[in-house]
């Protein structure tokens, strides 16, 4: 995934680790966007289509991307956004965004998000 940012400086490579994540807290952020799908609230149902229980909606996992970051350039102006998810985030997760300047110009600078 790529961001294209706006900021004078910017670390090359930066990390931020978040708590583990419980299946409580999925699904209280599911209910609290008004996510309605089962995946995100029934564990029987994402286990029927193989998945190893819920997992949280895709905004939750885009949240930390956005706090990894604001934390690191605050103010910014986010240019672009490319997304593309390879695995679920299931609870009991303890999720890590890792983030990789690709290009500097000017003021605008290409992030890769892992």
């Amino acid at each position: 995934m790529d961001a294209v940012l706006e900021r004078k400086s910017v670390r090359d490579h930066w990390l931020k680790d978040f708590p583990t994540i419980s299946e409580e807290e999925i699904i209280g952020f599911a209910k609290l966007i008004n996510d309605t799908n089962p995946l995100h609230h029934d564990a029987e149902k994402a286990k029927a289509i193989g998945l190893q229980g819920i997992i949280a909606p895709g905004v939750m996992f885009i949240g930390f991307i956005s706090s990894t970051i604001a934390e690191e350039v605050p103010g910014i102006v986010l240019l672009d956004l490319n997304i593309g998810f390879e695995n679920p985030l299931y609870a009991g997760s303890r999720p890590t965004v890792q983030c990789t300047v690709l290009q500097r110009k000017r003021r605008v600078v290409k992030v890769a998000v892992a």
